[in-house]
């Protein structure tokens, strides 16, 4: 991860972590990159869409398409003037490719500062980029830079330094995520995040700059970009990272002892969507579905953005007395500012067509989806948003969390949900009868996603938490299952989870679950049963306010490891298809990722400090703090 960007997203978020709140953002990097070639005599990008690195189906593509290099990311990239070969910077390894055969060279790669490029610095290359005479080669990384010598094909002497104070004044003084030289103007152009700057090599920095990537200038070029590489006079290829993934956790401080009593309120979330809105560009479409709703200062980004001419849409719950609704102050907050007609009541039209399918009409998810975002502190395209937070003030006292990826299929298919959703719902459109919007749907690179619940016409689709389960190895005994449940009843699928993590305890797995506090035979809270269970099976288990509804796992075998995250609105007891479980059928979704270990840790950290500020689980039975 550059220095600059933390998080789930190069693309997407720079923010801050606060240890006092326990706020988390965290941008995590999966493994397939993808690279965009632009076209300097267009002034424009080749295709619309970014390419796999070394993908068979690149065959359209010009030479070269990176062969070899398939699921991986590109750090740094450049052409050595000592030999015109591009050598290409991964991790801690370097390449060395010949764009004449379109394959990487026989022995690569190889381990920078170890095995070749001895006085660089051993691990990963932010940046690389060739001077305009290709004299010497400047590296960037973090704070520093290296001067190369071409002719002598060595580092020069007294370097590293430091950017901005031994030389490149003008510049971000840290963090650099691309840089190369124009082959035509031979200006320098450097990137950050969503921006850009362009230098004027001897001189500085040009007036005007940092401009917007897109904006400013490389149009139809997107963020996220890592490596820039000059390949002739007509072409440069981007690199980027294909998927991001962002968490924002939102954990407040809790007195010690009690059942989650809140000792300062943090609204992390609510203020990241806001700076969503904030940054969602003209022309751009945002899509949101939300179950409750009183937090009507949500209400004026929305109006806001809509002003801008973004393309707004929303599903929500109608007006009513119980907190699953939207608010009588928020339904008149959408009235003053004139943008009620943009959101759709579920429970106000064709209410009779979505029963007679077996849907109930009433929506759980938390979904956002961004199609682009630019702005002070956000940017990204094609983000989809899942949460268990809704928008209510009270979900500022109790742990929640929100998972952003950036990924173009995920938000086709989610965007698709929703319209379906839309149709149906506030349109009184008739749907094909064939149609059901209950999927788990997988994709490569890790990601999958569930949409429920299931219509009557299907079977019940693969229960995505039991998928998780039950993919656990817990032979080894280092196989792990941590649970952060809020509603957890003994319907249907409640039992048929509590059994299977049941079976994973007995066959070694160490297995521990964070719980709503039981309240009572009538109230949604985790069921009492669950909690004997727990202590029977000895299963570590802990109270507390908690709304979250996540499991992680990891798990190792013949020495593989595996790391799977899965979150979004959907308790452990709802139902998944309308058989009248407990609390479902509603409008759910969930999201799956794995083998990504930077987001697994992020929510394992996550995950133990609820843990470590819930009612101590060495007492059988504790009363709930009220």
């Amino acid at each position: 991860m550059k220095s600059s960007h933390l998080v789930i997203l190069s693309i997407l978020f720079t923010f801050s972590f606060n240890t006092v709140q326990a706020v988390e953002n965290v941008i995590v990097r999966p493994v397939t990159g993808e690279y965009t070639s632009y076209k300097l005599d267009l002034d424009k990008v080749s295709s619309s869409a970014p390419a796999l690195i070394g993908a068979a189906t690149n065959t359209n593509r010009p030479a070269p398409s990176w062969k070899g290099l398939r699921k991986k990311n590109i750090h740094a990239a450049f052409i050595y003037p000592r030999n015109n070969r591009i050598y290409l910077f991964s991790g801690r390894r370097y390449y060395r490719f010949n764009a004449q055969t379109n394959k990487i060279d026989r022995g690569y790669p190889k381990r920078t500062g170890v095995h070749g490029w001895r006085g660089l610095w051993k691990g990963r290359i932010d940046a690389v980029m060739v001077s305009p005479n290709k004299k010497k080669v400047y590296f960037f990384k973090g704070k520093n830079y290296i001067r190369w010598d071409v002719d002598k094909d060595r580092k020069d002497p007294g370097y590293p330094k430091q950017i901005g104070v031994g030389g490149w004044s003008g510049l971000w003084t840290t963090g650099i995520d691309a840089a190369v030289t124009h082959p035509v103007n031979n200006r320098v152009y450097f990137f950050k995040g969503n921006q850009y700057i362009r230098y004027r090599f001897g001189y500085g920095v040009d007036a005007g700059y940092p401009k917007v990537v897109g904006e400013g200038g490389w149009k139809g070029l997107y963020p996220d970009i890592t490596a820039a590489l000059a390949l002739d006079n007509n072409r440069i290829d981007f690199f980027h990272h294909r998927s991001n993934a962002a968490l924002v956790a939102n954990h407040p401080k809790m007195q010690p002892g009690y059942q989650g009593v809140v000792e300062k309120n943090d609204a992390r979330i609510h203020e990241y969507y806001t700076e969503l809105l904030n940054g969602a560009k003209p022309y751009s479409t945002v899509r949101i579905m939300i179950g409750a709703w009183n937090k009507a200062e949500m209400v004026q980004p929305i109006a806001d953005a809509i002003d801008r001419l973004v393309d707004v849409k929303i599903i929500a719950n109608n007006y009513g007395p119980r907190w699953l609704h939207v608010s009588k102050e928020v339904e008149d907050a959408l009235a003053a500012a004139g943008i009620k007609s943009r959101v759709c009541n579920w429970r106000s039209k064709n209410i009779d067509y979505l029963d007679s399918l077996g849907y109930m009409n009433i929506n759980h998810a938390k979904l956002l989806l961004f199609s682009d975002v630019a702005g002070k502190n956000v940017y990204g395209k094609k983000l989809v948003i899942n949460s268990s937070s809704n928008w209510l003030n009270g979900d500022t006292s109790r742990p929640n969390d929100s998972l952003t990826i950036s990924d173009t299929r995920l938000y086709l298919y989610h965007l698709k949900y929703f319209q379906d959703i839309w149709d149906v719902a506030c349109e009184g459109k008739q749907l094909p009868a064939n149609t059901v919007f209950g999927k788990v749907l997988g994709f490569s690179g890790g990601l999958s996603a569930g949409f429920f619940p299931a219509s009557v016409l299907q079977s019940s689709p693969p229960d995505p938490v039991l998928q998780v389960i039950d993919s656990v190895y817990c032979g080894d005994g280092k196989g792990k299952i941590r649970m952060a449940a809020s509603k957890w009843s003994l319907s249907v699928r409640g039992r048929a989870i509590r059994d299977a993590i049941v079976r994973k305890r007995v066959e070694g797995c160490d297995v521990r679950v964070i719980a709503e506090g039981y309240r009572g035979p009538n109230t949604l809270e985790t069921n009492r049963s669950l909690y004997d269970t727990f202590q029977t099976s000895v299963i570590g288990w802990a109270k507390t306010r908690n709304h979250s509804k996540y499991l992680i796992a990891e798990s190792y075998r013949n020495g593989v490891a595996k790391y799977i995250v899965i979150m979004g609105a959907l308790n452990f007891s709802s139902g998944l298809r309308n058989t009248g479980e407990y609390f479902g059928p509603m409008l759910d979704s969930t999201l799956t990722v794995k083998d990504n270990k930077a987001l697994y840790r992020s929510y394992l950290a996550n995950w133990e400090r609820v843990w470590n500020t819930a009612t101590d689980s060495s007492n059988p039975f504790p009363q709930p703090h009220e």
